[in-house]
């Protein structure tokens, strides 16, 4: 997807366990009819990427951020995702969150 800074790698990849990120993060409104949203809460300041992947473990979309501090709503384009369930993982330095997102 090559829309708002995402891209489509077409690479397939798996997830490394990391340690989560010193920040609240919520992903909604879950299930999902187009646009989503992470909203973050970060105690203090760091790179943010956000990487979002098929059911089968293909990268469909990323986006880096850069850095960010404080209060973040971050948007989810899933409007042109098939249906179906979609792994969405938030990169905050060396940390992560994963989440999965219901594309209706």
């Amino acid at each position: 997807i090559e829309a708002e800074g995402w891209y489509d790698s077409g690479n397939f990849v798996g997830l490394n366990k990391l340690p989560e990120p010193d920040a609240t993060i919520n992903l909604y409104p879950n299930p999902s009819n187009g646009m989503s949203f992470i909203n973050m809460d970060m105690n203090g300041s760091d790179n943010v990427t956000v990487d979002v992947f098929s059911i089968d473990g293909r990268l469909v979309a990323s986006r880096d951020y850069g850095t960010l501090s404080g209060m973040n709503r971050l948007p989810v384009n899933a409007a042109n995702f098939s249906l179906g369930i979609y792994i969405i993982q938030v990169k905050v330095g060396n940390t992560q969150k994963v989440m999965k997102l219901l594309v209706q």
